[in-house]
C-alpha cells in the first residue's frame, strides 16, 4: 500500500542519516541498508488481491472489498503478471469453482515477479469440484430415503457432512476389512443368478482384481442379455491384459444393492438420489455435496511457450470426480495403464509449486505432472484417499527411443537406436516431491502409487511418508533415462490388496531389455 511504502521510506532514510552520520559503522551496517532497500523496492512493486466468500466480482480487490472468485482475482492478477509480484490472498470458506481453473502463459510471474496464490490460513480455503445441493427428504422404505435433484445431474460421488459415501454395492463395504481386495468381494458379485433380482443394471460397474492380482479392472455394465448374463465392457485399466480375477470382485451402482447405511443411488431419469443414513444422522441438517469436475486446477502451456513462476499455498482440493473407466494409457513395458489427469494437473510448466495443500478423497489423482515441466516443486502436502495416484511424473512416448509398450514387444538389436538420451524434452524434470503425508491410495483403482515416475528423469522424493496403499508406495515404471533420487523417506502397509510388488517397486525394462534375452544373446554369440 502507498501508506506502507510510505513508512518504509521513513525508516529507510532515518537509517541512511544515522549511518552517515557514523562513518566508521557504515561498513559493518551494509548488509542491513542493502536488505532495507530490498524491502522497499519490492514493496513498491507488489501487488495484493484478496478474495472471500462474502465478496463480489464486482469489486476492486482490496483487502477491504474483496472479489468472490478465484476465476476475478486471476484476471487482475494477470494484468500485473510478470509487472510485478502479485499475491492473491483467498479468505477461509469453500468455492465451489463453476469449472476447472486453467492458468496459462498469461497468468506467468517471474523469478523477481513471482505470482502466488495463498489461503489466508492453511486449509481455511477449499476448493471444490462439486456443488452443495438442497434436498428435501422422503422416507422410501427399509429406512432408505429419497430425494428429487436437479434435472441434468449426473453424480459420481455423494459427500454427506465432508465424507465420501458408497453408491449401492454388493457385497456391503466392511471398513475392517482393510487389506481384503475392495473391502469385500464375491465370485458371485454379477452371476446370472444375482443379477436375476436387478431389474435395469444399466450404469453400474464392475470392479475386478487382474487374473494374477497385478491391480484391476473396471467395466460399465451395459444391461443383461436374453439369457439373463449381465453384458459390459471395459477392461483396458492394466497393461497385463489377463483377464479379472475368478473371486475378487465387487459391483456398485445398482439400485437394488442399496441396503447398507451409507450407501446411495441416483435414478438420472427421475432425478431421484437415494439414500440411507447412519441411524443418528439428521438428514435435515445435513449438508450434501455431489461430485462434478474432473480436474480442479490446471497448467496449460508448452515447451516453447510455458506457464511460470506460479505457485499455489495452503488449499485443500476436494470433489474431483473418478476417472477410472478413462484409465487406458498403456505404460511403457510394464502392467500399468494410467489415466491423463489429476485434480491439479500441469502440462508445459516450469518453476510452478504445490505447497501446504491438502488433497481430500479426490477421485483419482492428485497431481499430474504430464510431459514438458521443469521445477515443479511439491512440498508440505497431504494426499490422502485418492481414487488413484497421489503425484504422478509421466513424459511423452514419442520422447523415447524406440518405446514399446506390451510385455512381450521386442526391439531388433541390429536396428534400434543406440542414441544416448531422449528424443525430444517432452517430459518432466528436476520435479521435487518433499515434506509430504500421502496415504490411503487406490481407494478406487487398484493400480496406483504413492508417487508414479515413468518417462521423467532428475524426479527427487524427499522426507516423505507413505503408506496404506492398494499397490506400490513408489513406482518407478522404465528405465528411460534416470537420475532421480529417494532419501528419507518412510514407506510401508503398501500391497495391500494386489500381489507381487512392493514398496519401492522399478520396472527398468529400456528399449534393450528383451523378455527372450538368453536366446537372442545366443543367437548373436552364434552370428
Amino acid at each position: 500500500s502507498e501508506e506502507h511504502t510510505s513508512e518504509l521510506q521513513s525508516r529507510f532514510e532515518l537509517v541512511c542519516r544515522l549511518l552517515l552520520e557514523k562513518q566508521n559503522m557504515q561498513k559493518r551496517f551494509l548488509p542491513t541498508l542493502v536488505c532495507l532497500l530490498a524491502i522497499l523496492v519490492s514493496s513498491a512493486q507488489a501487488a495484493d488481491i484478496y478474495v472471500s466468500p462474502n465478496g463480489s466480482d464486482e469489486n476492486n480487490g482490496s483487502a477491504e472489498t474483496p472479489v468472490a472468485s478465484l476465476a476475478a482475482a486471476q484476471q487482475m492478477a494477470r494484468g500485473l503478471a510478470g509487472k510485478e509480484a502479485v499475491t492473491v490472498h483467498v479468505a477461509d470458506g469453500v468455492y465451489y469453482l463453476p469449472e476447472k481453473l486453467v492458468f496459462t502463459p498469461a497468468d506467468s510471474g517471474t523469478e523477481s515477479s513471482p505470482v502466488s496464490y495463498v489461503a489466508a490460513n492453511d486449509g481455511g480455503a477449499i476448493l471444490s469440484g462439486g456443488s452443495e445441493i438442497k434436498l428435501s427428504w422422503q422416507p422410501y422404505k427399509n429406512g432408505v430415503f429419497q430425494a428429487q435433484t436437479p434435472a441434468g445431474l449426473t453424480i459420481d460421488q455423494v459427500f454427506v457432512d465432508g465424507t465420501n459415501q458408497r453408491m449401492a454395492r454388493y457385497p456391503n463395504y466392511d471398513r475392517e476389512k482393510k487389506a481384503e481386495p475392495y473391502q469385500g468381494y464375491s465370485a458371485d458379485a454379477f452371476s446370472k443368478e444375482r443379477a436375476a433380482g436387478w431389474e435395469d443394471p444399466r450404469g453400474g460397474f464392475i470392479h475386478a482384481l487382474h487374473k494374477s492380482r497385478w491391480g484391476g479392472y473396471h467395466y460399465l455394465i451395459t444391461g443383461k442379455d436374453a439369457d439373463g448374463e449381465v453384458t459390459y465392457e471395459g477392461g483396458w485399466q492394466n497393461n497385463r491384459k489377463s483377464g479379472m480375477h475368478k473371486e475378487y470382485r465387487m459391483v456398485e451402482n445398482i439400485f437394488e444393492e442399496l441396503d447398507a447405511e451409507g450407501e446411495w443411488y441416483h435414478n438420472a431419469d427421475t432425478n431421484t438420489l437415494y439414500y440411507k443414513p447412519a441411524g443418528d444422522l439428521d438428514l435435515s441438517e445435513a449438508k450434501i455435496e455431489v461430485v462434478r469436475l474432473r480436474h480442479l486446477i490446471e497448467f496449460q502451456g508448452t515447451m516453447e511457450e510455458p506457464v511460470k513462476h506460479i505457485t499455489l499455498k495452503g488449499f485443500v482440493l476436494r470433489h474431483a470426480a473418478r476417472t477410472f473407466m478413462d484409465t487406458n494409457e498403456q505404460l511403457l513395458r510394464t502392467d500399468w495403464a494410467i489415466y491423463r489427469g489429476g485434480a491439479i494437473m500441469l502440462t508445459g510448466t516450469e518453476d510452478v509449486a504445490i505447497t501446504d495443500c491438502e488433497f481430500d478423497q479426490v477421485g483419482g489423482n492428485g497431481v499430474f505432472v504430464n510431459n514438458y515441466n521443469r521445477r515443479t516443486h511439491i512440498k508440505g502436502c497431504h494426499i490422502h484417499d485418492c481414487g488413484a495416484s497421489g503425484v504422478c511424473f509421466i513424459g511423452d512416448p514419442d520422447a523415447v527411443r524406440d518405446p514399446l509398450f506390451e510385455y512381450r514387444e521386442k526391439n531388433d538389436l541390429a536396428e534400434i537406436d543406440r542414441t544416448p538420451g531422449p528424443k525430444t524434452q517432452n517430459f518432466p524434470s528436476l520435479g521435487f516431491v518433499e515434506d509430504c503425508l500421502i496415504h490411503g491410495i487406490g481407494r478406487t483403482e487398484r493400480q496406483p502409487a504413492g508417487v508414479v515416475i515413468d518417462m521423467a528423469s532428475e524426479i527427487t522424493i524427499r522426507d516423505c511418508s507413505v503408506y496404506d496403499c492398494a499397490r506400490s508406495g513408489l513406482n518407478i515404471g522404465d528405465g528411460a533415462w534416470g537420475g532421480h533420487l529417494i532419501e528419507r523417506c518412510d514407506v510401508f502397509d503398501t500391497v495391500m490388496e494386489t500381489h507381487d510388488h512392493g514398496s519401492f517397486n522399478s520396472w527398468g525394462r529400456d528399449r534393450f531389455w528383451r523378455s527372450d534375452h538368453l536366446t537372442a544373446t545366443q543367437a548373436a554369440v552364434d552370428a
